[in-house]
């Protein structure tokens, strides 16, 4: 499973340009500000969309002080993922291409960011496999890709040396990320049960609200709620 660089959730990195990297390997990128990282982009598009797990929208929620179903109505899309056989968060993307929380070219949940966001120009790879033996999943291990073929508007220069592991304490990213790995075993978890159902099973709205809804107090509201295949 794939889930870490500005683009599709389910590519193999390497076939996105990225080169792996090691956590004490080095790295140049500067950023200049410039936030055309978060313009140009077009859910419709394969490969611009910023994919969401449950952990990143946590964090916004406690970032803006909203509740958890807000955040989810106001600066999500929900698409199928024919792939993964279940639905997924994505951040919204405005009509001119720009991401919803880009305000006066800065990002307004810049603390709480997503991990795609925040790990750029890496991509992380979470493997996670299924052990006969036990009969469940678990991590396996991750693994960190350079994005080395930045797109041309992007204005990203290279004068600053990181390291992985420096890069991942700058963003406040933890190496372990346990909650972000919990949560990716228990999408590919979930996504075996997605592959019973046909895309327009109303059941794929417990598989949605398990992976995006369990830890939270919030409850979707049907009368407020918008619904998955929206």
């Amino acid at each position: 499973s794939f889930g870490g660089c500005m683009s599709e959730f389910t590519r193999n990195p390497v076939h996105l340009g990225g080169k792996e990297i090691a956590v004490d390997d080095t790295f140049k990128f500067s950023c200049s500000g410039c936030g055309n990282c978060c313009r140009w982009r077009n859910n419709k598009i394969a490969g611009n969309e910023i994919f969401l797990s449950e952990p990143d929208i946590i964090r916004i929620s406690k970032l803006l002080n909203l509740p958890i179903v807000q955040v989810i109505e106001k600066y999500v899309k929900i698409d199928y993922d024919s792939d993964l056989n279940i639905y997924l968060c994505r951040l919204k993307i405005k009509s001119t291409g720009v991401c919803v929380f880009l305000r006066t070219g800065t990002c307004h949940i810049y603390e709480g960011r997503p991990r795609t966001c925040a790990l750029y120009p890496l991509a992380r790879e979470i493997q996670v496999y299924f052990d006969s033996r036990r009969e469940h999943y678990a991590h396996y291990e991750d693994k960190y890709y350079i994005c080395s073929d930045k797109e041309p508007q992007y204005k990203c220069g290279d004068a600053f040396q990181y390291t992985v592991g420096e890069w991942l304490v700058k963003n406040r990213v933890p190496i372990e990320d346990t909650d972000d790995r919990e949560w990716f075993t228990k999408l590919i978890s979930l996504s075996e049960k997605g592959k019973k159902l046909s895309a327009d099973d109303p059941l794929h709205r417990n598989l949605f609200c398990e992976l995006y809804l369990s830890n939270m107090n919030d409850k979707f509201d049907d009368r407020k709620g918008k619904r998955i295949d929206d």
